[in-house]
């Protein structure tokens, strides 16, 4: 075992124990001396763990709040989600570094946080601010994936976020394709990819960006009228390992309801719809289509009901409102 896989699996152990666990039984089991088992602590110090120490010897102390992967893990009860992780300080993007992962085998389930992103990424390559005080992570997904489900992903993803939203008190919807929205103002954002040919995808990557305890208007002033911050919603700071956890579990439960129960992610996708009865407008590239929008289709699109009373759905495309546009007879 090397000094790395010491490290780790002396982090699970004091994780796992009940009270401090002496450094002589640490020592025993890991084959090694005592002085190298103090010197693996403080190490772990060193990377933000709190391990007190005592006559007992070693407890790792879980930090409200705390983002490290043994915290993190700590009374998780997932079957995969997060049981996999790897944490940082600073990345340049979650969903880069977890394609790096799944293209080295990394397990379903795996999860992949920062504290904060340098390059953080929404849809179609645009900025994602990512500063400390946030969730972003993504997650690799290997199992239940089939082409004609996928349609259905981001859906039951901005489900399992309103669902672990709701359970702080904020009351999220979902604006088509994948934005969470507290009000009328954005606090996160879905990004999917994905890997393999069409009709044999190996992986996909979730990547979520919450905005918790801190407010995109405080780097970019102009995002002031449209995005909130969690902390905001509620009144007061949120932990967001507590939160963190609560995420893992619903998006175990709901993208697994993908391929088991489509109907409920369906209905569920539906019930939190930010857009239906509103008139909006759908970009894609240069063009442009604007009608009343009917709510999400059996397979995920965007229905719309155009000014010529033609209903048509949309697989992909930025959303605006325009609700002055809609015309008098509408």
């Amino acid at each position: 075992m090397g000094t790395e896989d010491r490290r780790r699996w002396l982090a699970r152990r004091l994780a796992a124990a009940d009270g401090f666990v002496s450094g002589a039984v640490l020592a025993e089991e890991l084959g090694v001396s005592r002085v190298a088992v103090w010197k693996q602590v403080r190490r772990l110090r060193a990377e933000g763990y709190a391990v007190d120490t005592s006559d007992d010897g070693y407890r790792l102390r879980i930090r409200p709040d705390g983002l490290l992967p043994e915290e993190v893990r700590f009374g998780l009860d997932t079957r995969a989600f997060g049981q996999s992780v790897e944490g940082h300080r600073i990345t340049a993007s979650t969903n880069s570094v977890a394609r790096a992962a799944a293209e080295d085998g990394a397990p379903h389930g795996h999860l992949v946080l920062a504290e904060e992103q340098t390059q953080g990424r929404g849809r179609r390559g645009r900025t994602w601010v990512s500063p400390p005080g946030g969730l972003w992570f993504s997650l690799v997904l290997r199992e239940g994936l089939a082409v004609a489900e996928l349609p259905l992903l981001s859906g039951a993803v901005g489900v399992a976020v309103a669902d672990a939203l709701a359970r702080l008190g904020v009351a999220a919807r979902i604006r088509w394709p994948n934005d969470i929205l507290v009000g009328e103002r954005k606090c996160g954002g879905i990004l999917l990819e994905l890997a393999g040919e069409a009709e044999a995808l190996t992986y996909a990557v979730v990547g979520i960006g919450l905005d918790v305890n801190v407010r995109p208007a405080d780097a970019e002033p102009a995002l002031a009228g449209s995005t909130t911050s969690l902390a905001e919603a509620v009144g007061r700071p949120v932990d967001r390992r507590r939160l963190l956890q609560e995420l893992l579990v619903q998006l175990e439960r709901w993208c697994g309801a993908v391929r088991t129960a489509p109907g409920a992610v369906l209905a569920a996708w539906r019930a939190r719809d930010a857009l239906a009865g509103r008139w909006v407008r759908v970009v894609q590239g240069d063009t442009a289509v604007e009608g009343e929008a009917l709510g999400i289709g059996d397979e995920g699109g965007l229905r719309l009901k155009l000014p010529d009373g033609r209903v048509v759905s949309r697989w992909s495309g930025d959303v605006v409102l325009v609700e002055t546009a809609r015309p008098p007879s509408a």
